[in-house]
């Protein structure tokens, strides 16, 4: 695979991204100190790739499908990140937009099945006009200034990051992994998964099944479920996965937040 030969690895090399804010930050408005450098040494090459024997929860593998603790993922998707980094350049000249995004993000997996993974969840913004989203195993959103500039609406802003935890939380990444006796290193994990996110996308049966619970994050959030039918205009879907959609949220009412959302948006990324 050509791409493979091209993508960097740098696993063993810090990554500096933005983290999601504690609870305890929130409540206090706290401004965190700006980029965070993982403080997690990596552990050994062979740690990463050698897949756990049993399941979340002890169970036993899926036939055909490698299983990883959230350590690994971590690791893995920390590389994969860094594979983004190399094609992208990261966006910092707005960390009050930074600051707002990972709010939404943490205020979205506070209420959903897995709050806190191995390292928790980050939002960045990424230096490019393409109206694009990543995600990465273990945590790593990663949103366009294009996509951005895009969104209308705060409502709009959760479904994108909404959607992103959801692949996140279905292991859709780690799907690329299946054969992963066809896996010689670390390194080589990490170029099948950014592969995947760069070139091939995710099937139409993982873009269903991320629209799904990404409508049920954003409702235990109290984000109106028709920010995802703006989200995903934002980026040309196909008509029949928005009429899916719109058929699985039948009539929603906006709520007496929706002002205010609206208003904070505005004050953020009115003139982005």
């Amino acid at each position: 695979m050509k791409t493979k030969a091209k993508i960097v690895f740098l696993l063993a090399a810090p990554i500096f991204l933005w983290s999601c804010q504690s609870p305890a930050q929130i409540a206090e408005n706290a401004v965190p100190e700006g980029l965070l450098l993982l403080p997690l040494p990596p552990p050994p090459l062979a740690s990463v790739l050698t897949p756990a024997e049993t399941g979340e929860g002890g169970q036993p593998p899926a036939p055909g499908v490698a299983v990883f603790t959230p350590m690994q993922e971590y690791y893995i998707g920390r590389a994969v990140a860094a594979n983004i980094l190399a094609l992208y350049s990261l966006w910092e000249a707005d960390p009050v937009l930074t600051l707002y995004l990972n709010k939404i993000c943490m205020a979205i997996v506070i209420n959903s099945p897995k709050p806190e993974p191995f390292n928790g969840y980050r939002v960045a913004v990424l230096d490019s006009q393409r109206a694009a989203s990543f995600s990465t195993p273990g945590g790593h959103i990663f949103l366009t200034r294009g996509l951005l500039a895009a969104a209308g609406s705060e409502d709009a802003l959760a479904a994108l990051i909404a959607r992103e935890i959801a692949h996140i939380h279905l292991r859709h990444g780690m799907a690329a992994l299946r054969a992963v006796n066809a896996v010689g290193s670390a390194g080589e994990a990490a170029g099948l998964i950014t592969a995947a996110l760069l070139e091939a996308g995710f099937s139409q049966e993982q873009e269903a099944s991320a629209d799904s619970l990404a409508l049920r994050l954003m409702a235990a959030a109290g984000y109106s479920p028709t920010g995802l039918l703006e989200a995903l205009s934002l980026t040309a879907p196909q008509p029949q996965r928005l009429d899916d959609i719109s058929r699985s949220i039948g009539v929603s009412a906006s709520g007496g937040a929706a002002g205010y959302r609206q208003a904070r948006f505005n004050s953020i990324l009115g003139n982005f």
